[in-house]
């Protein structure tokens, strides 16, 4: 096996995941310190904020889910809901069907213990290496017919021990996930240099392989908040087990137990892996198309244009697996011919030395733009000639119950009481003009009841939560009542804030 990677891979995937309240939600400003919260608190809150909204599906379907995918052409770009069916997935493509069918059967995992968990987790990292490396060889041919696929979103995946002890300092029991996937091509051997990309949790029990599995995930939305899923690998060693996990706003979706012992499960799991090796870019991967994270494209006087913002400063980061997610972030307009990047530097003077106020930004890549389906907004143009302060970008993951409200009011009390000036909103598309939304991950209304894992963290029978990234763009962005100077100024700002 090679050497495990850095430690600070996870430490720096994990900053900000110490919240106070019953769920894993954590409010983050550059006035608000984080307080302390042990690791055992956090996996119990990690229950309640799933709740009853955990799924389970056949290999067949969670592989297409993972795929890389484009919505058909015939279905309403305005649906803010897209279904798994409205898509086209790549792995249904007939020749990647045939590479799939060539793969090689993996062998059987060997030194296996189902009583001693240690054990299990080099085996783990072996089986899940072999994998890897036989879709690489068959992706190898698949390239010379598809010229797309020649860049590889992980095209040095390779997973290693972890299995870390805790990390000195922590204000809670550190993440400690027992082997990871990470991007070993250029760290050499130190890829914890590349950062986390596939945590494997290993236990014995699923309730509590899924509750500390989604720490694992919650670290990667604290590491870029606007992520859309995060993929965990849990292992049940007792029953020789298998499931792909993926977190998103809405809950977790995950592939039913797939055996190890069987060579069919094997042969499954590695047509999952295969599915993930297929993405070529950051949509793929579950983030938005239009921003790297510091760059953003946004729509400036109307959809049909594009303004691009370079992110200073995080202003406001409420953290969580499922809900809202609102990020709240401070922008300023570029002024003159700019060369897209995601190594866009950020404004020095108006940062701050806190993680949780840094903008994130993840793997090389080139924003692009697609107008948004449903948009309201002014016909005041977002320039740095009308705005070269800047504006606030905030973005959130809203219910289908509250879909919509938020953008109304702000349109409708624009400038009032301490609402600030609307300049626009909408939600978020892909490049397909599809909505950036969770729903391909959700079965549907009328089937949701057969795909509920029966042993969710709550009894209620709640619908699939679906939800859409809105973005608000506002004038403005204000300050904590912190830096009010007097008690009459404290006061009036609150009651403005009330009426508002």
């Amino acid at each position: 096996m090679p050497t495990s990677p850095s430690q600070n891979a996870v430490v720096q995937a994990s900053s900000g995941t110490t919240p106070r309240k019953t769920t894993s939600r954590q409010v983050s400003t550059p006035d608000l310190p984080k307080p302390p919260r042990s690791q055992q608190t956090l996996l119990d809150a990690m229950a309640l904020e799933l709740g009853d909204q955990v799924w389970e599906f056949d290999v067949k379907t969670a592989r297409s889910m993972l795929s890389p995918k484009r919505l058909r052409s015939d279905f309403d770009r305005k649906d803010p809901y897209p279904p798994l069916s409205s898509f086209t997935c790549f792995v249904d493509d007939p020749e990647v069907q045939r590479a799939m069918r060539s793969l090689p059967q993996p062998d059987a995992l060997s030194g296996w213990d189902p009583e001693d968990e240690k054990v299990n987790y080099e085996p783990t990292a072996t089986f899940l290496n072999d994998c890897v490396n036989s879709c690489h060889d068959v992706l190898a041919k698949l390239r010379q017919s598809h010229e797309d696929l020649r860049d590889c979103w992980w095209p040095t995946l390779k997973f290693f021990v972890y299995d870390k002890d805790g990390v000195e300092g922590s204000a809670s029991d550190p993440l400690n996930p027992h082997s990871v996937g990470v991007a070993s091509g250029e760290a050499g051997n130190d890829p914890g240099a590349s950062g986390i990309l596939l945590p494997v949790e290993v236990q014995k029990n699923w309730t509590e392989i899924i509750k500390q599995a989604a720490t694992y995930a919650r670290a990667m939305v604290s590491a870029a908040p606007l992520r859309l899923f995060s993929v965990v690998i849990g292992v049940n060693h007792e029953r020789e087990t298998l499931r792909f996990l993926i977190y998103h706003r809405g809950g977790l979706t995950m592939s039913h137990e797939i055996s190890l012992q069987e060579p069919q499960g094997r042969h499954n799991v590695q047509s999952i892996i295969f599915a993930i090796l297929l993405w070529r870019n950051h949509e793929d991967a579950g983030f938005p198309s239009f921003t790297t994270g510091t760059v953003s494209l946004l729509p400036s006087r109307d959809k049909d244009e594009s303004v691009t913002l370079i992110t200073n400063k995080v202003l406001f980061k409420s953290l969580s697996i499922r809900g809202r997610g609102t990020y709240v972030l401070w922008a300023t307009i570029a002024h003159r011919p700019h060369t897209l990047s995601c190594d866009e530097p950020v404004d020095e003077e108006h940062s701050v030395n806190d993680k949780c106020t840094e903008p994130w930004r993840h793997q090389s890549c080139t924003p692009c733009y697609t107008p948004p389906s449903n948009f309201i907004g002014t016909s005041r143009p977002i320039t740095y000639e009308e705005f070269p302060d800047g504006v606030v970008i905030k973005y959130s993951f809203p219910d289908s119950a509250k879909r919509g409200v938020e953008a109304h009011v702000h349109d409708s009390c624009i400038g009032q009481f301490g609402v600030p000036i609307h300049l626009c909103t909408y939600e978020a598309c892909r490049s397909d003009g599809g909505a950036f939304s969770n729903s391909f991950l959700l079965p549907s209304d009328g089937s949701f009841e057969e795909h509920r894992w029966r042993h969710a963290f709550a009894s209620s029978r709640s619908p699939p939560d679906r939800r859409t990234l809105q973005v608000i763009v506002t004038v403005e962005k204000g300050a904590s009542l912190e830096h009010c100077k007097s008690a009459a100024e404290l006061f009036k700002c609150v009651l403005h804030a009330q009426i508002g």
